[in-house]
């Protein structure tokens, strides 16, 4: 597993309606993120939802890892299912990767 250096903004993040913008803040009122575009409201507050998860997906994803490691055995991965989701989503996260498109 790859040591990653966390340079983003800590979680919980909160999603706050501010007129025809959506704002997403951190924990002590930081805003990490404004998303516009008021004809695609609804989508738009969707999408916030999902950015403000981030961390919290982040940190359940880590842990996964983590625990799907320690219960390998040596040179027998757990091979309960594929684990090449959870790795390339971490790395995308950190953004070591990109989605091709």
């Amino acid at each position: 597993m790859k040591e990653h250096i966390k340079n983003y903004t800590d979680g919980p993040w909160d999603v706050v309606r501010a007129g025809a913008s959506i704002m997403i803040y951190g924990p002590v009122g930081q805003r990490v993120c404004k998303l516009l575009f008021p004809e695609l409201l609804r989508e738009r507050e969707l999408n916030a939802y999902l950015i403000a998860a981030a961390p919290d997906l982040l940190e359940a994803l880590e842990n996964l890892q983590t625990q799907i490691q320690q219960v390998s055995d040596g040179d027998r991965p757990y091979t309960g299912f594929d684990t090449g989701l959870i790795d390339a989503a971490i790395a995308r996260a950190y953004g070591e990767t990109h989605h091709e498109t």
